[in-house]
């Protein structure tokens, strides 16, 4: 009698036939490991080889682990790039954190970078653009790394490392500082000079002497572009280095830093290359036999030239110190307290999907006001939150940054309730380094309940800040938006813009109008010599204290009981600040003090 077969049984040795034979036909090595997870685990090592000759025990132990971690058949995961790292990471972070140092690179508000991580992510970054080239960036390290008994990695991984990082090198010649473009174009007129000079030398050893100078001045400017900032003390036996000696008022007693702990015994041969340079120059001119007229103008154009070198050397030195100001602030900032750095971007000019050629000319840019809060978390990581205000047109004067200031302090003190104290820190544009707008600080301190302690300004022209980072952002967000169809023609198009799609990180924008009936009456202000106060502290006696450099002296009293108690700053929102999905932005912290060359001990 003949039985029939277990239908059950016959589907499973069918199945069993066509995955063998599909197996025997691939020859992609994932497709055949998913094809044996199937059968691994039914089967002994010894049968899966005589249904698949050839088949090893190592892809049969994969197969039965592939098939009890994803589970039978299940597509094999993609295996991600292993990365060996090989360099010591401390010495990659102390690299990274000289390499981006503001004396070396500059935050641009217009474009962004997108960098590569290990894992596949891409983040945006806005652009930067590097002021020194990979070769002087790296030897000025290499110097500082000898200076500080640190052992850095090796040049060749340096150039690794600046290749990789994503910033621009400059190459345009656009809104150059003034004093750096001066300073530069002076040493360019001392190389001339000293050219038309050999025009009229003859004796062989005055040429070389010249040549002497003409090598001493290119060094100068070098070491002025790279290595003076990283020289620079807050106390040093160089006169030149020493910031506290180079930046004391001697007519004022109130800003003098007395150097009580050194003597300034000590000369920088690279600082002394410019007078001695220039003093052979003018020795050798005045024995050439040339008309005195020529000679008088020569002499005239070394000393012009000269003290704007020395104008830049001392613009160096003040952007430095007053850098420290932000730098020292953000390490000591305390539980409650935040820095609020302030900008005007500048104006926005309309973006239309399909923009008419009629429409493209005579275009009206938007204000917008940028204010960035940096504060302190319960972990005491620093955080920051940008607060962006756009206007379809307001003057651009102390009164609307008062306006603006008044509402971003009022928001701040809904969203952050532990902020009670705020600094402040701007550029030198005239609405900011305003005595009127010192004048109207108490009554803003008043009215929202957050005192403000203390005002410090950047370094004329040099003041490139957090803000620019956080306008690239938001200009890339409203590019974006316009690009997929969105006309951002105005103010409240550009708030909604920004505010599209979870907004962007850590920064929030309101549509608002400065009502210009604030000013009730025309203030005069009683502070003289304005321009050149850099930091400035609110007292509580209605007086302020001065300085015309960061912690350079005890600072200078000074009265402000015309306060403005009798002036309302008015702000018509006309759509309020939105949170964004993520509020909170992350400020990263150096792994090594770089201040401490700079406190006093």
């Amino acid at each position: 009698m003949i039985q029939d077969k277990d239908p059950e049984s016959a589907n499973s040795s069918e199945l069993q036939e066509i995955i063998v034979k599909i197996h025997q036909e691939s020859t992609d090595r994932n497709t055949k490991q998913q094809l044996l997870s199937l059968i691994a685990l039914s089967h002994t090592k010894k049968d899966l080889q005589q249904l698949i000759p050839g088949l090893t025990v190592y892809a049969i132990n994969e197969a039965r682990k592939h098939a009890k971690t994803n589970g039978h058949g299940a597509i094999i995961p993609k295996q991600l790039p292993v990365f060996r790292h090989r360099m010591d990471k401390d010495k990659l972070d102390h690299a990274l954190d000289f390499f981006f140092s503001p004396s070396f690179h500059q935050v641009s508000s217009f474009g962004v970078k997108e960098m590569k991580l290990d894992n596949g992510n891409t983040v945006t970054i806005p652009e930067v653009v590097r002021t020194a080239c990979h070769a002087t960036l790296i030897n000025v390290y290499t110097k500082f790394c000898t200076e500080t008994e640190f052992l850095p990695l090796s040049r060749s991984t340096l150039f690794k490392i600046l290749n990789a990082c994503p910033s621009s090198r400059r190459t345009n010649l656009k809104g150059l500082d003034n004093c750096a473009a001066d300073g530069g174009a002076s040493y360019e007129t001392l190389l001339t000079t000293v050219k038309e000079m050999g025009n009229y030398v003859v004796d062989e050893e005055v040429q070389v002497e010249l040549r002497d100078c003409k090598d001493s001045l290119n060094a100068s400017k070098i070491y002025l572009k790279t290595d003076f900032k990283a020289h620079l003390r807050k106390c040093d036996k160089c006169p030149d280095h020493c910031i506290n000696y180079s930046l004391s008022d001697p007519t004022d007693q109130h800003l003098q830093q007395h150097c009580v702990d050194h003597q300034h015994d000590m000369v920088c041969e690279r600082c002394n290359l410019l007078p001695q340079a220039v003093s052979t120059i003018k020795r050798r001119l005045s024995e050439l036999d040339i008309p005195d007229e020529v000679r008088n103008d020569l002499l005239a154009s070394i000393d012009v030239a000269e003290a704007k070198i020395l104008e830049w050397k001392s613009h160096i030195v003040r952007g430095v110190n007053q850098d420290l100001a932000r730098i020292l602030l953000l390490e000591e900032l305390k539980d409650g307290e935040c820095l609020i750095i302030m900008d005007w971007a500048m104006k926005f000019l309309p973006l239309a999907f399909r923009e008419k050629q009629s429409d493209w000319f005579g275009q009206k840019g938007v204000n917008w006001h940028v204010s960035v809060c940096i504060f302190k978390d319960e972990n005491q990581n620093l955080m920051q939150r940008t607060y962006t205000h756009t206007m379809d047109a307001v003057k651009q004067d102390w009164v609307a940054v008062a306006s603006v200031l008044e509402h971003t302090l009022r928001t701040i003190k809904i969203q952050l309730p532990r902020i009670n104290t705020v600094y402040l820190r701007s550029d030198n544009a005239g609405c900011y380094h305003c005595g009127s707008l010192w004048l109207a600080i108490p009554k803003i301190t008043e009215t929202t309940g957050i005192t403000i302690a203390r005002y410090d300004y950047s370094e004329p022209q040099n003041g490139k800040s957090y803000c620019d980072a956080k306008i690239a952002h938001m200009r890339g967000k409203i590019r974006r938006s316009a690009a997929s169809g969105s006309d951002v023609l105005t103010a409240s198009d550009m708030k909604m813009a920004i505010d599209k799609h979870g907004g962007v990180t850590s920064c929030q924008a309101a549509y608002v109008a400065v009502d210009p009936n604030s000013l009730v009456k025309k203030i005069t202000c009683p502070i003289k010599a304005i321009t050149k106060i850099s930091n400035v502290r609110f007292n509580n006696d209605d007086t302020i204290t001065a300085w015309k450099a960061f912690e350079i002296g005890n600072g200078k009293k000074i009265s402000i009981n015309s306060t403005l108690n009798d002036v309302e700053l008015n702000v018509d929102v006309h759509a309020n600040f939105t949170i964004p999905t993520q509020p909170d932005g992350i400020i990263k912290k150096t792994n090594y003090a770089k201040t401490d060359r700079f406190r006093v001990i």
